[in-house]
């Protein structure tokens, strides 16, 4: 368990402390269903997803550009 927690915790600091001001958000803006982060290096993205027809909606990271989609990280997953 606390290798899963040490790779989260290098996925957001990879993620979100190396990501362009120009490409963050404020604490009094909102990311919406369809709109997503792309970190710096345009590896990862970050936004909410749903699973097939579920009615709930997940925030993660995947991998951009890889199809399927490669989910790397879901924060509210239970």
């Amino acid at each position: 368990m606390e290798s899963l927690q040490t790779l989260m915790l290098i996925i957001y600091t990879t993620f979100f402390c190396f990501m362009p001001t120009s490409s963050t958000i404020t604490p009094n803006q909102s990311l919406k269903y369809h709109e997503t982060l792309v970190s710096s290096a345009g590896t990862f993205e970050a936004g909410f997803f749903d699973f097939g027809n579920s009615r709930r909606q997940y925030f993660g990271i995947w991998y951009k550009g890889i199809s399927p989609r490669i989910i790397v990280w879901v924060a509210n997953r239970n």
